[in-house]
């Protein structure tokens, strides 16, 4: 039978064949020339002199070359510069060439999956795959390439997911997770006290993973998540969402086409500027908000718009470490700076116009290269080492059926280690161990600018123009696709103070200067910045008649400043020119893991000048314990403590009249165990109040002694009436000749082995997982009292790592134990039996348990985390589960006292109604002492001297009778029969007859006819069984 991957391989092949090969029919053989059409490229190295000693091993590339999702097509200068460096080395991989055949698979699963078959189904042999760039192809090409035993080597792919061996077990990456950026962005927020933050991601797989570990972490460092929003096409409502819930720190994932529309949403919701901070991935491309590649049909935003969104904002971005810094040589001979500057010249090569730069190209570097040293480590062990057929092969005779080689493959990349331009390479599993870079989109200006906000000033003094000839000169300034460089406007009194501040410090006489501002009608217009009216002027312009003359004006500087009303093409004066500054992700700090230092965020900016707030600043945020109130929790404890007196004296009743029949019939001492059982319950709803709110101290030990209460206590009240239950099933459900005895000391047992699993389980949680008191941050409102002012309420809950496993073990079994004690319950619901004269009413307490029990749990998800509404639900049906429970079995037997003290009519016989009764004595044992044995053993004495006496005064009158007895069948039509009869309770080893009642002793009778023998004549002998 042929294996699963070989099953698999053939099933895939179909498939592929079945929907056709696409543009692969292009792709022949001519000669030794591989030609294939556009979308595969073959990889030659470019300075290498091929020569006919290099055997050429090939690897199968897949980048992203033209994608609107990501462009990484930097990446292909870099894969080649490595290719080149590695072929010229005499000592990697010296008798091979190694080349690559890659597809622009353009982020796109699809697209991936398919040029992955083409290149399996046609020449030349790939001995390992490298790519693909993005996550989406990535997990297509690795969760199928590893069925033909190709390792699969990416750069840049980050989803998570792709850490799962079990999924991918031929995968690895030279990049990190997404998820490995969490942690240091926690510690972000806590070094800046950030506890609100708000989060939005796209539907994509990469992104969802990185932000759930994301919201873990949030909630063990105490940080709410006041929104965790995520979308698919548009952001519009989502955005709206965290406008709603006042968030200023917002964390975002997702690929820059995404974000171009996120940002344009807070355009139109001002959520931008020095009150908010982003947090985004680093990996986006150079001034990615400029590429009109990424925006989408129905962008409502300008570039120009979107420009000022992500300026202004200057977010935090977190990325892997890219390039190394500390000045060490690589592998291959360089260091990362001089690779660097090869890399970038090699940009500059007509072949790779257009690519552009990525800031992950470094890592396909860094790939290629832990490619070749794994292949040139597994070359030399080949040439060592043989195979398990004592075959000789090599890395030319390698094939897609040969598992052993791509083994030897995969050990030799798990334990490669080398310095690359990213750093120190190696591997944990299928993941890079990496080191996480902080950065920050800053600003800057070139000499002779000045910066302030967004924007670069320059004041030019020495090349006085009219206004119109002014403005034309600032557009020349302009670089990029927008004219981001005009005759500057002031648009807000911060920037009128810069201006006036940099101009005193100029130490020039020129005090009149052009500025942006211009008539158009009636109407005042800053130039080619906006066609709304200034908001902002340091001074009202006055306005010149007639309007429909255009007029412009200048600013003099002087005594505070006023504006001066001038032709726009007469008066020649310095200008000031305003335009973007060049902003840049710019390197903040280095994290490492494992290092316990405080990261140094030191060369972080802020766009006011000072950190934002979490939350809209003029509102003050007060931190409120929603605990239970004293008018909550008094009433409560005082019916709790009401019901530990009633459960108490139910107690004593039951210790002082255990040997009373009545009571000693329904097994006094697993009795006690539910009254125990009981008060500790009932001290658990006590114990919850300690949550009370504005309590001056906590108790740590509550959440432990709380657990111990609930828990030992329902396995001592439940487990008693279960096990109590349990003999009541079996005595009644098993009916066999067969004697079977159930005593007190098993149904101990039972309850036993219950207590001793739930202190096993216990002590196993505290001590391997110990629970602690957790902060979980409620909703936020508006104070009712105080305006300005929102309250943003917490609970103190009782929580560890694995509250939920350690929970689920622990009620678990009782959940079992529940549904088997309903079970029995129902199965003897007919069953009477007076020697447990409590048989019905455990009965009914086990239903008043098991229903109670599934409400309360129900209705106590549905409350969520109100810690009121909760211990309220909880108390009560505690309290009314318990209590109902302890009145039904206790107060009949109090009721049953009162009235018959001596217990004489403890046993009756129990006809009239629907229910079975069971008075089968050889099925129920009773417990005697000694006293009662003796006295017994007395009674049966003195009825067998009775017996002796009968006996003789027979044998008188049968001697002196005529024998007129008549013993015909007149005398006895109709035999006694003993189904009428009800038995005694008392242990019987011999019950042949009718069994009677007589002074407490059981005795039997068998009535039969003696025929002429006896002639009708009584015979009754001293046993218990006697003979008529």
């Amino acid at each position: 039978m042929a294996d699963r991957p070989s099953l698999v391989k053939l099933i895939l092949a179909i498939l592929f064949a079945l929907m056709g090969c696409g543009k692969c029919q292009d792709m022949t053989l001519e000669t030794s020339t591989w030609v294939i059409d556009d979308d595969v490229f073959d990889t030659t190295p470019t300075n290498l002199v091929t020569t006919s000693d290099k055997i050429p091993i090939y690897l199968g590339g897949f980048l992203s070359v033209d994608s609107s999702i990501w462009d990484g097509s930097g990446m292909l200068p870099a894969i080649e510069l490595a290719l080149d460096q590695i072929n010229s080395r005499p000592d990697v991989l010296a008798r091979y060439e190694l080349r690559m055949m890659w597809n622009d698979s353009k982020c796109d699963a699809g697209l991936g999956t398919r040029f992955l078959f083409e290149q399996l189904f046609h020449e030349p042999q790939k001995i390992m795959i490298i790519g693909p760039a993005c996550s989406t192809d990535a997990q297509a090409v690795a969760q199928t390439s590893f069925y033909w035993n190709l390792i699969t080597v990416s750069y840049s792919a980050a989803s998570s997911s792709l850490s799962n061996r079990d999924r991918y077990p031929y995968f690895f990456r030279t990049y990190v997770p997404d998820a490995m950026y969490n942690p240091v962005r926690i510690m972000l927020m806590e070094r800046f006290n950030w506890t609100r933050v708000a989060t939005i991601h796209t539907n994509f797989e990469l992104f969802s993973l990185a932000m759930d570990n994301l919201w873990t972490l949030l909630k063990r460092a105490g940080i709410e998540n006041i929104a965790s929003e995520s979308f698919g096409d548009s952001p519009t409502n989502q955005m709206e969402q965290i406008k709603a819930s006042d968030a200023h720190i917002i964390v975002a994932n997702m690929y820059e086409g995404s974000a171009v529309q996120m940002f344009c949403e807070a355009y139109h919701l001002g959520m931008y500027g020095e009150n908010y901070m982003w947090i985004l991935i680093g990996w986006y491309g150079r001034h990615w908000w400029r590429d009109q590649t990424l925006r989408g049909r129905n962008m409502t935003c300008t570039p120009e718009e979107v420009q000022e969104v992500v300026l202004r904002s200057m977010y935090i971005s977190t990325e892997v470490e890219n390039i190394d810094r500390s000045g060490k040589k690589t592998v291959s001979g360089y260091t990362a700076s001089e690779i660097m500057e090869m890399y970038e010249d090699r940009l500059t090569w007509p072949e790779y116009e257009g690519l552009t730069a990525s800031g992950l190209d470094y890592f396909s570097y860094d790939a290629t290269w832990g490619i070749a040293l794994a292949l040139n480590q597994s070359s030399a062990i080949m040439e060592t080492e043989g195979w398990s057929n004592d075959s000789m092969r090599n890395l030319e005779d390698f094939n897609y059926d040969d598992k052993e080689m791509a083994d030897l493959m995969f050990r030799e990349l798990q334990r490669l280690q080398f310095q690359g331009a990213t750093g120190h390479v190696s591997f944990a599993y299928a993941d890079r161990v990496g080191l996480t870079r902080v950065e920050q989109l800053q600003g800057s200006c070139k000499e002779g600018w000045h910066f302030y906000g967004i924007h670069c000033y320059r004041f030019v003094a020495n090349n006085s123009l009219p206004w119109s000839e002014a403005r034309a000169a600032c557009h020349g300034y302009s670089e990029g696709y927008l004219r981001d460089s005009v005759l500057a406007p002031i648009t807000s009194k911060e920037e009128f103070e810069f201006l006036l501040e940099t101009w005193q410090g100029l130490s020039v006489d020129d005090w009149q200067w052009h500025f942006g501002l211009h008539q158009q009608g009636s109407s005042l217009r800053w130039a080619d910045i906006t066609k709304d009216e200034p908001g902002w002027l340091p001074e009202a312009p006055i306005f010149v008649e007639p309007v429909s003359i255009n007029r412009c004006f200048s600013f003099d500087f002087r005594d505070g400043g006023s504006w001066i009303v001038i032709r726009c093409e007469d008066v020649a004066r310095p200008y000031i020119c305003r335009k973007i500054a060049d902003f840049e992700e710019r390197y903040i700090t280095t994290v490492v893991p494992s290092d316990p230092q405080e990261p140094d965020f030191s060369l972080l900016k802020w766009p006011g000048g000072f950190v934002p707030l979490d939350h809209s600043p003029g509102y003050e945020y007060l931190d409120v314990h929603e605990g239970i109130t004293l008018t909550l929790y008094l009433p409560i404890a005082g019916v709790t403590v009401a019901c530990i007196l009633m459960a108490l004296t139910f107690l004593a009743f039951n210790i002082y009249f255990s040997k009373q029949r009545f009571v000693k019939l329904s097994s006094p001492k697993l009795n006690n165990l539910i009254l125990i059982g009981s008060v500790l319950i009932y001290l658990s709803i006590l114990m919850a109040g300690l949550g009370i709110q504005n309590l001056p101290f906590e108790l740590a030990e509550e959440c432990m002694i709380r657990n111990w209460l609930v828990s030992i206590g329902f396995v001592l009240s439940f487990g008693a009436m279960f096990s109590k239950t349990w003999r009541v099933h079996r005595v009644a459900t098993f009916k066999t000749p067969k004697r079977r005895i159930v005593t007190d000391q098993q149904l101990f047992g039972i309850v036993g082995f219950l207590l001793l699993l739930d202190v096993a389980i216990l002590t196993s949680w505290q001590i391997m997982d110990p629970q602690r008191l957790v902060t979980i941050t409620l909703p936020e409102k508006p104070d009712p009292d105080v305006e300005m002012q929102i309250l943003r309420p917490y609970v103190r809950v009782c929580a560890s790592d694995q509250t939920y496993i350690w929970s689920s073990v622990l009620y678990g079994y009782k959940g079992v134990l529940l549904i088997f004690g309903t079970f029995l319950a129902w199965e003897t619901r007919k069953v009477t039996i007076p020697a447990l004269n409590d048989s019905k009413l455990i009965g009914l307490s086990v239903y008043n348990v098991i229903i109670l029990c599934v409400i309360g749990l129900g209705v106590s998800f549905a409350l969520g985390e109100d810690p009121g509404a909760l211990f309220l639900f909880i108390s009560c049906i505690m309290l009314f589960c318990t209590t109902i429970t302890l009145v039904v079995i206790f107060v009949p037997k109090i009721i049953g006292v009162y009235k018959d003290p001596a217990g004489e009519k403890a046993i009756v016989r129990n006809g009239g109604t629907n229910s079975e009764t069971i008075r089968a004595p050889s099925t129920i044992n009773t417990e005697m002492s000694e006293g009662q044995t003796k006295r017994l053993l007395e009674e049966i004495s003195a009825l067998k001297k009775q017996v002796t006496q009968l006996k003789e005064q027979l044998s008188q009158q049968e001697s002196g009778d005529d024998g007129s007895f008549n013993s015909s069948k007149d005398s006895f039509e109709e035999q006694p029969s003993c189904s009428d009869w009800s038995p005694p309770t008392l242990p019987e080893e011999d019950n042949k007859g009718c069994g009677v009642w007589m002074g407490g002793l059981p005795l039997g009778f068998e009535i039969r006819s003696m025929g002429k023998a006896t002639k009708g004549k009584y015979n009754v002998d001293g046993n218990s069984t006697g003979t008529i």
